[in-house]
């Protein structure tokens, strides 16, 4: 009951006085076994745009309900297994649409930051050799440390 002004009257108890939680269902709610109109099936290839560099990424989901993975790395560890941790599949050509396995190259993070930093425009023929140029001086700095 609610006054003229629309406020509830003294003493009056709402329709939900003394019942907790879950309501229960209704006529707008889902039903069991029911798929939205935007669900995507085990195999889907989207393209979707990272939001920090703007750059544009194919994603694969590999599994229901929601699980997605990039479609670069889901073709990298489909051939050479399950990439290390500290490790990242980038694109030799910088062309993140290329996911052909040809362009597809495993580096450590340590490396990628000194490619990205000191090399970020390396031609995508010399780009191996350079990344490893980069694990060799990383290892002989770390055995120099050692030795000290």
């Amino acid at each position: 009951m609610r006054d003229e002004r629309g406020r509830f009257v003294k003493g009056y108890a709402s329709w939900n006085k003394g019942k907790k939680g879950y309501m229960g269902a209704n006529k707008t709610s889902f039903k069991k076994g029911h798929v939205p109109q935007n669900h995507k099936p085990v195999g889907t290839i989207t393209l979707r745009t990272s939001h920090k560099l703007d750059e544009k990424y194919y994603w694969i989901k590999i599994a229901e309900p929601k699980t997605w993975k990039m479609l670069h790395v889901y073709i990298w560890e489909q051939a050479n297994g399950i990439a290390p941790k500290g490790c990242c599949v980038i694109f030799k050509d910088k062309n993140t649409l290329n996911v052909k396995l040809e362009n597809l190259m495993l580096v450590k993070r340590g490396s990628l930051a000194v490619l990205n930093n000191k090399f970020p425009d390396c031609h995508s023929e010399l780009k191996e050799t350079r990344v490893k140029l980069i694990e060799l001086k990383q290892t002989i700095n770390q055995r120099e440390r050692s030795i000290v």
